[in-house]
């Protein structure tokens, strides 16, 4: 993954749990996802799913979700610690995406919605909502641009809180 692809994932990320201390009673946090807990090793986690490991951190899962093809990425960290699991998705999945999450985990504890310009000159909305956890949160958001890339793409991240705060610490040491 590339370093500014990587700042832009950790940025989305905090923009949802900034400022969040208190748990909300509104959603379901979970402990795992697709049945791999947090804080799980590599191990663990390919008994419980047919993960393919890069060695360094990331393995990744092929999913169909209703009729969307999804490649779940779940990154470790480096105590061998399950931290993070997301996926990009077409964008216009949106709607599928977020209704198995709201079926699941419950009402966002936060929306936003965002107008802006893409460098074709299209207007799009951007809407992201996030479910906030005392230990767990999950962002999603419908489009998720790419440098030089036309945005096609909304991702979601399911991630310990911890994870997040690290590797926003170690990528603005490296700024």
């Amino acid at each position: 993954m590339n370093t500014k692809f990587a700042i832009a994932l950790l940025l989305l990320s905090a923009a949802f749990t900034s400022g969040q201390t208190k748990k909300s009673e509104t959603w379901a946090e979970p402990d795992g996802f697709l049945g791999v807990p947090f804080n799980a090793g590599q191990a663990e986690a390919r008994s419980k799913l047919d993960l393919k490991c890069d060695g360094e951190g990331t393995c990744t899962y092929d999913l169909r979700l209703m009729d969307l093809p999804l490649k779940l990425f779940f990154n470790f960290d480096d105590r061998d610690k399950l931290g993070r699991v997301f996926a990009n998705f077409r964008s216009s999945s949106f709607e599928i995406v977020r209704g198995v999450f709201v079926q699941r985990y419950g009402k966002p504890t936060q929306v936003s919605t965002q107008t802006v310009t893409t460098a074709l000159g299209d207007r799009i909305e951007i809407e992201t909502c996030g479910w906030i956890g005392e230990k767990v949160s999950i962002a999603l958001t419908k489009y998720f641009p790419r440098e030089g890339e036309t945005v096609r793409e909304g991702i979601f991240m399911v991630f310990l809180n911890d994870y997040l705060e690290e590797r926003i610490r170690r990528a603005t040491e490296k700024l």
